[in-house]
């Protein structure tokens, strides 16, 4: 199946105008920015073959085995005893019934066979065999004589340290499964065999995948693959059929039934959770007295929603044993045990503990009090010198303790990045503090000079937010404060202030009954800076609020305006109206000359126009910005002014200045030997930026190709942003019509989103949504939208409003496709309701009526055409281009229902108006398409219709194989009317 565009879009089922012409075939939805459905095959569905459940005689051979009895079965297949006569041993037989099963089935067993050929463990199972015969592919292994884990515990009440013992024995084939590089990814009681003697084994490898695997997948939201049996290697390859749900729910990891990919952490779960059934005859997760579990969707919800089940008072396990098993139950992978090992040492029998004497030193930090008074005194005769004293203060803030205090902190979080965002952290805060000691050095010696009290307090001000990010960098980090530490360490107080007198001379210091407040508040803004460019969002805005009002009860003016310009900037980035406190901002630093404050005020509020598509404000306030950043002169203010203002023109669609502007800067910046790299990267950015909705897809793919060459090669290949650029090549390959390489980007994307964030996070839900375009199964698909609508709503990200507007549309897109109107229009609805959060005459109420009017039209036919005109008007208002798209999807409404008169001059209108600068080349094609079709229904002009349909015909074969079917249908056209 073609993908569907990212929503936003409508549909048009372009039906033909003229009756002679064969019906359309199925519509496929493209492109993001108002996008029209064109013509296009669907691909088929995959069959899913049932398997026989027939059995094999006792006496029928298997190749040289003889079949004894049946001893079980199971989802792939049977078990039976059987005779092997050339070493005269039982073994065990997994049978699938026949090849003819389909596929899936014999790689998943030839997945067993290749994962345990792998091992050699005393823990594990071990495999003599696979073979094919009269039909059967089969899996030979050892016999065990004995029962489950599971049944075995069952049978007879043991002791914790009985269970405890046998548990270890089976993680001890866990990890080595582990080790060998192989993910069993269905770890429970009935997979670990033990037999008369004692041994215990892990069994049932049949769902193992690579560890290395980077299609293996799991859960109920897994994609489905067919593969064959015959050469490569079954365990690369992802045997899970689509909805097919890869483990067993009540053993299954958070990850798992979320559809991530499964890990040694997920191993890890199912084992804590078969252990803690083990011990407390419970399971983990399921409430006392909640009754059966009845569904692996009620599992899911108690796994990845509800509490910890508390240990039954009185139980007689060690603390250390319930505390090991809880941290292996985590329900974030990187908060279990690093390893199975690890679990096991905790887990193994103490015969002794080692009382182990931790020293601390003692690190004398300085109160804020203290540190301003060290900031404005002078120096004796004969006291410290300047360099001393330089070198003491920086060290309240950035001392040898405090730097591995960040390198423990980062690699806490276990971003696989961890240590070379360390790395670049301390590189960058050490260029700081030692620019820092520089000019305080200097500051000490010139202590009698004009403003010398002043240049005293801004590198005071400087050294506490120095110091609260240094603290909040080094006090447990969240992850996505690793990933954002370019962005944090950037946006330290400025130290060019400090040595510019005519800033000292504006901003003044504040007075002595003011200082200690102002370094209080100084600290609380910077670590709430910091949190903002992690995107540490929640409660944030509380804070900021409360911050503005203490910094108005000092009455210090940088600092009341700061406060205001960071909470403007917050709601900016949440995509919320900022402007109030914008200009507020910008005012105060405006009257008492703060520049540099004012040039970020003003430079926002320009953005915050361009994003509520008024030009005019948006000019004037750019234009204020861009002049005082030439006056003051610093070279990376005027860089991120100019970036500010090619994003704006592309938030207001004016894609060819965007363009200029950021192609400008970019280039400038590459060619200077010296240019900050997050300087490029950020002009790099809004260039990306300008060229996807201007569908420059080449430029973006290139782009986006060298972004991500840069990151993995500062960081390696696990960045949150490399991420964010692959999936920016899944919309180009999308567009391209490559559905393979598009969801190959999207599978990335997932990939790595996933192992850095919780399963709630805004981006997996995001990645979820990409990828539901590619799964074939409908209900499967409208599962996956519901969990990723679900997860964004309950976000506090600034992503949350636009992608649940799009999923939502998405969801309307397929209760449209099974017929169920009332839920398309609940769901378009819904969509609406948070469009009109920008306002009821704004961009995104325009595009979202587009869609709605496509939908509604097959069952009110005014009603979509009422939709597609107040989104005409809106966009018209606007001065969008967009207005092209919308005005082709109300002509081919009109020509589908006959009245191909009046649809004629507003396709007329509309192929006049559209160029490839303006229009998305697939939309372009179709309408042309459609203006040929309705000048022959109309009687008109056939050369000239031919000629059209050529242009048409030619703008399809430049899309290459989403436009192969539309080309069928012109050729079959033109043949008509030669």
């Amino acid at each position: 199946m073609a993908p569907r565009g990212p929503p936003y879009t409508g549909r048009v089922t372009d039906g033909p105008v003229d009756d002679d012409l064969e019906p359309a075939l199925a519509a496929t939805a493209v492109e993001s920015s108002g996008t029209l459905l064109g013509v296009g095959d669907a691909a088929p569905r995959r069959a899913i073959v049932g398997r026989s459940s027939e059995g094999l005689a006792p006496g029928t051979t298997l190749g040289r085995f003889v079949i004894e009895r049946k001893v079980g079965a199971g989802g792939m297949g049977e078990v039976y005893a059987a005779h092997d006569p050339n070493l005269d041993r039982r073994v065990a037989i997994k049978v699938l019934r026949s090849i003819r099963s389909g596929p899936d089935a014999a790689a998943r067993l030839l997945r067993e066979a290749q994962a345990l050929a792998k091992l050699s463990h005393p823990n594990v199972v071990t495999i003599h065999e696979v073979g094919e015969a009269d039909g059967h592919v089969f899996l030979a292994m050892q016999f065990v004589e004995g029962t489950t884990l599971g049944e075995h515990l069952s049978a007879n009440r043991r002791s914790w340290d009985e269970v405890v013992r046998l548990y270890v024995l089976a993680g001890r084939g866990l990890a080595a499964a582990h080790g060998a590089g192989l993910i069993h990814r269905d770890f429970k009681p009935a997979n670990v065999l033990i037999d008369r003697q004692g041994r215990v084994a892990v069994t049932d490898f049949g769902v193992a995948r690579a560890a290395d695997d980077p299609t293996g997948e799991s859960g109920v939201f897994a994609a489905s693959s067919v593969h064959t049996t015959g050469g490569g290697n079954a365990l690369s390859t992802d045997m899970t059929q689509a909805g097919a749900v890869i483990g067993t729910p009540a053993f299954m990891a958070p990850e798992q039934h979320e559809g991530r990919r499964a890990t040694a952490a997920s191993d890890q779960f199912g084992f804590c959770v078969s252990l803690w059934q083990g011990l407390f005859a419970a399971h983990p997760f399921v409430p006392a007295g909640h009754g059966e579990v009845t569904s692996p969707l009620e599992y899911l919800t108690l796994i990845c929603e509800g509490p910890l089940s508390a240990p039954p008072a009185g139980h007689a396990v060690p603390r250390r044993i319930v505390r090991a098993v809880t941290r292996g139950l985590a329900r974030t992978p990187s908060d279990r045990w690093p390893s199975m090992e690890a679990l096991l040492a905790e887990l193994e029998p103490r015969s002794h503990y080692r009382t182990a004497v931790i020293a601390s030193t003692g690190v004398a930090t300085i109160g804020i009090a203290a540190a301003v008074w060290l900031a404005v005194r002078g120096t004796g005769d004969r006291g410290p010198t300047c360099a001393s004293q330089g070198r003491d203060r920086v060290a309240t803030a950035w001392s040898a303790p405090r730097r591995q205090a960040i390198v423990d902190g980062f690699a806490a979080t276990d971003r696989p990045f961890a240590s070379a965002a360390a790395t670049n952290a301390l590189a960058a805060l050490d260029q700081y503090a030692t620019r820092w000691e520089a000019l305080a050095t200097d500051a000490c010696a010139a202590s009698a000079a004009p403003l010398a009290a002043a240049r005293h307090q801004c590198l005071d001000r400087a050294l506490v937010g120095l110091r609260a990010v240094v603290d909040v960098f080094g006090d447990h980090p969240r992850g996505e404060l690793v990933d954002s530490v370019a962005t944090i360490v950037s946006n330290l107080p400025s130290l060019a202030e400090c040595s510019d007198e005519s800033s000292l001379a504006a901003v003044g210091a504040p007075r002595p009954d003011q200082a200690t407040a102002v370094a209080e508040l100084q600290a609380r803004l910077s670590a709430a800076r910091a949190r903002a460019d992690a995107g540490l969002h929640r409660d944030l805005d509380a804070t900021l609020v409360a911050l503005i009002a203490d910094a108005d009860a000092v009455g210090w003016a940088p600092l009341r305006a700061q406060a205001r310009l960071a909470r403007g900037e917050l709601q900016l980035s949440r995509l919320e109206d900022g402007a109030a406190v914008l200009h507020e901002a910008a005012v105060i630093a405006t009257e008492h000359h703060l520049d540099r404050d004012a040039i970020s005020a003003w430079s926002s509020l320009g953005f915050s126009a361009a994003v509520a598509m008024q030009p005019d404000a948006a000019a004037a306030y750019a234009e204020v910005g861009e002049a005082m950043a030439r006056a003051v002169g610093d070279p990376a203010i005027q860089t991120r002014v100019r970036i500010r203002a090619g994003r704006a023109f592309s938030r207001m669609r004016k894609f060819g200045p965007a363009e200029s502007v950021c192609r400008k800067l970019f280039d400038e910046l590459r060619a200077q030997p010296n240019a900050d790299w997050r300087d490029i990267n950020g002009a790099r950015d809004c260039l990306i930026e300008t060229l996807v909705p201007a569908a420059h897809w080449d430029d973006v793919e290139k782009l986006a190709t060298e972004a991500i060459a840069e990151r993995v090669t500062r960081y390696g290949s696990e960045h949150p942003s490399i991420a964010d650029y692959e999936r920016t090549l899944g919309l180009v390959s999308q567009r391209r019509g490559d559905a393979a390489e598009a969801r190959a980007h999207f599978e990335r994307a997932r990939d790595i989103r996933t192992r850095l964030f919780a399963p709630d996070h805004v981006r997996i839900g995001e990645s979820m949504a990409d990828l539901a375009d590619y799964e074939p199964d409908l209900k499967v698909r409208q599962a996956m939208l519901e969990r990723a609508v679900m997860i964004v709503a309950a976000s506090d990200s600034p992503l949350r409003n636009i992608l649940e507007r799009n999923i939502q549309s998405a969801l309307a897109d397929l209760a449209a496709d099974r017929k169920d109107y009332p839920a398309m229009r609940r769901h378009f609805d819904r969509a609406m309701e948070l469009a009109r959060m920008n306002g009821d005459r704004s961009i995104d109420v325009a595009v979202t009526l587009v869609g709605y009017g496509q939908y509604l039209s097959p069952i009110d036919m005014e009603g979509g055409a009422a939709k597609l005109r107040e989104a005409i008007s809106i966009l018209a208002e606007l001065k969008s281009p967009r207005v092209i798209t919308a005005r082709a999807a109300l002509a081919m409404l009109l020509s589908r229902a006959g009245r191909v008169a009046e649809a004629l001059p507003v396709l007329e209108e509309t192929v006049g108006a559209a160029t490839p600068a303006n229009t998305d080349p697939f939309n372009l094609a179709l309408m042309k398409w459609s203006l040929a079709r309705a000048l022959v229904s109309t009687g008109g002009d056939k050369a000239r219709a031919r000629a059209i349909a050529l242009e048409a015909r030619a703008g399809f074969a430049d899309l290459g194989p989403v436009g192969t079917d539309q080309n069928k249908v012109i050729d079959a056209w033109l043949r008509k009317h030669r």
